[in-house]
């Protein structure tokens, strides 16, 4: 058998998820291409076109090996490896802006805000804490490209912090505002 890893290809920067291919072909036929980062499994594809997608949350930045294994019908193998580096966005997403609130009655306030233009934007997570004390009561997520939220059983002093997540699950520092809710 012969076997080539086609994507990612030698050297190249992967982020976020990405797609792990290999062109595969035996005489007698492919059984199967068992994909290994690392030299750890991570899965085998039985048909052509040989490949699957996987995650850089799994390993650290950095350089990393990929191997594929084609084994053929009457159990013949061959391998193909080469190198690939993850890169890590560390960079957190903008904060929301213009946000307003109004209140509905009975404990209920409902929020509506900017999202941030960043392109791998993902949601707002608002963390709602008892106030003075600080004591974290819920956490909402509002998932883009909403805009707004109603939150009910307020009543009394409570601190809302506003945060942005990215795809890469960095979050930024959060937008604050304290209201009493009637």
């Amino acid at each position: 058998p012969s076997i080539t890893i086609t994507s990612p290809s030698s050297g190249q920067e992967v982020s976020g998820t990405f797609s792990i291919s290999a062109d595969a072909h035996a005489s007698s036929g492919v059984k199967h291409v068992e994909f290994l980062i690392d030299n750890t499994a991570i899965g085998i594809d039985q048909t052509a076109p040989y490949q699957l997608t996987y995650t850089t949350d799994n390993l650290s930045a950095g350089n990393h090996t990929i191997t594929a294994i084609v084994t053929s019908i009457n159990n013949s193998t061959a391998t193909a490896t080469h190198s690939f580096k993850v890169v890590k966005d560390i960079t957190p997403p903008g904060e929301i802006t213009s946000l307003t609130h109004s209140f509905l009655g009975l404990g209920t306030v409902k929020f509506n805000w900017k999202n941030p233009t960043d392109s791998d934007f993902k949601l707002v997570r608002i963390k709602v804490y008892t106030y003075p004390g600080e004591v974290l009561s819920r956490t909402v997520d509002v998932n883009s490209p909403t805009t707004t939220a109603t939150l009910t059983k307020l009543t009394g002093a409570w601190k809302f912090v506003f945060v942005t997540v990215d795809n890469s699950n960095n979050e930024s520092a959060g937008t604050v505002i304290v209201l009493t809710v009637p």
